[in-house]
């Protein structure tokens, strides 16, 4: 199992490039698990994942004035 934590948004600011990403995703090994995370949605990332999931809040601590906690939002 390989996270890349919030690479689509390292993609979206040009750290990494869209070809540089799809070959990784086309040449990972079949018995390799890969979770890519972020926040935008790149069409042709899209098309070459096996499964799209679109998160979305639907209540938050930080609604109620709460910030973030060090160790547990980042």
């Amino acid at each position: 199992l390989v996270v890349l934590d919030e690479v689509l948004d390292a993609l979206e600011f040009g750290f990494v490039t869209e070809a540089a990403l799809l070959r990784l995703i086309k040449s990972k090994p079949t018995e390799m698990h890969l979770i890519l995370t972020g926040h935008k949605k790149f069409p042709s990332v899209l098309a070459a994942a096996d499964l799209v999931t679109n998160m979305r809040k639907e209540k938050h601590p930080f609604d109620a004035g709460f910030l973030a906690v060090r160790g547990l939002d980042f």
